[in-house]
């Protein structure tokens, strides 16, 4: 089971992963209040009134790599772009992440250990501990809409309507930037 540890994450969970093999070792954490609402501003929510993850971490690669594998579930509330209303929404995603034992580039037991281009996004392995809340965190951010909308939110009725009448009567619609021009000497 993931430990609360003194760092300054949001919702930080450090899973121990020293001595971890092929076998999968389980967690299951939630967040609390506290971190959800610091996670909240974090993000830029209304609110997150759920945020749980659950999964297992193994040993892969002649133990030189760590693979998390979790399935995140929140609730969050956004605020739409159109109308600034609220909008609730349930997020469920599976996620997977690598962690490098030893550090990236370097030996590990005695092995050299190289990576490929695919292993850009290894994170390491920090005092033989991960952090599964960090990582949930993360892909909580991954997975939110970027550009929430109500469910009657309408970019016509926000906005107010643009009559070319009175643009005309005005001079045109960009009158009283011409106005703003230095006039030329002839």
């Amino acid at each position: 089971m993931p430990n609360r540890p003194t760092a300054s994450a949001e919702f930080a969970r450090d899973l121990l992963v020293d001595g971890l093999t092929a076998k999968p070792r389980s967690f299951a954490v939630a967040a609390d209040a506290a971190e959800r609402a610091a996670l909240a501003k974090r993000l830029g929510l209304q609110a997150l009134p759920r945020l749980e993850v659950a999964g297992e971490a193994r040993s892969v690669r002649g133990d030189t790599l760590v693979r998390l594998s979790a399935h995140l579930l929140a609730d969050v509330v956004q605020t739409c772009v159109v109308s600034l209303a609220p909008v609730p929404q349930r997020i469920e995603a599976d996620f997977e992440r690598l962690y490098a034992v030893g550090g990236l580039g370097e030996a590990a037991a005695g092995v050299e250990v190289f990576f490929d281009e695919a292993d850009d996004d290894i994170d390491p392995v920090e005092d033989g501990r991960i952090d599964v809340g960090e990582a949930a965190a993360e892909q909580l951010a991954l997975e939110l809409d970027p550009y929430p909308r109500a469910p009657a939110a309408d970019i016509e009725s926000a906005a107010p309507p643009f009559d070319d009448r009175q643009a005309d009567a005005a001079g045109g619609a960009f009158a009283s930037l011409a106005k703003l021009r230095p006039s030329r000497a002839s």
